[in-house]
């Protein structure tokens, strides 16, 4: 545990450096620190109750409750199955961070439901506190369980995250349908 511990501390400290061409934003003090991209879990995808994930391996499948997870500091990380998941925990610190940039690079990649649209040629977005922004490359975003929302400066970002998961889902679900309405 205490090898695993100081493993996950050497990830947290080499994820910023990596960032390439990316504001990094200053994360919630239980989030997991990827860029603009604050991932609470890596689901990409909800359909009729079906939650579809990334693999750290690059492999997409379905979520289940038989399936293993571990938690990266505030990230869930679901495995495909028995190998990856053991070794997700058994992995080195230049493994695993080398693992994480790829697999963000791919999930933020992912076409998610999210609350942009386009406006007279520009994306926008109805961030939770209600505000309407335009998206650019360096917009904080959260994603969890296959929603993507982009925030309006860091305090909405760090405010979505620390709610409670029934509240988060709550004002995503409400920025989603405030787009849709505009």
């Amino acid at each position: 545990m205490k090898k695993f511990m100081v493993l996950l501390m050497l990830v947290m400290i080499a994820l910023p450096v990596l960032a390439e061409d990316q504001a990094i934003v200053q994360p919630a003090a239980d989030d997991v620190q990827l860029g603009t991209l604050h991932a609470l879990n890596n689901v990409y995808a909800v359909k009729d109750e079906h939650k579809t994930a990334l693999c750290a391996c690059g492999k997409e499948f379905e979520v289940t409750a038989e399936t293993a997870s571990m938690n990266i500091h505030g990230l869930v990380m679901y495995a495909c199955g028995p190998d990856c998941a053991a070794k997700m925990k058994n992995a080195s610190a230049e493994e695993m961070i080398k693992a994480i940039t790829d697999w963000e690079k791919a999930f933020a990649a992912k076409d998610m439901a999210s609350n942009c649209m386009m406006q007279d040629g520009k994306k926008m977005a109805t961030c939770a506190c209600g505000g309407v922004f335009e998206v650019g490359a360096k917009t904080p975003c959260v994603v969890e369980n296959g929603m993507k929302l982009n925030a309006c400066c860091d305090g909405c970002t760090e405010h979505v995250m620390k709610a409670s998961p029934e509240e988060r889902a709550g004002m995503m679900k409400k920025a989603m349908y405030s787009s849709e309405k505009k």
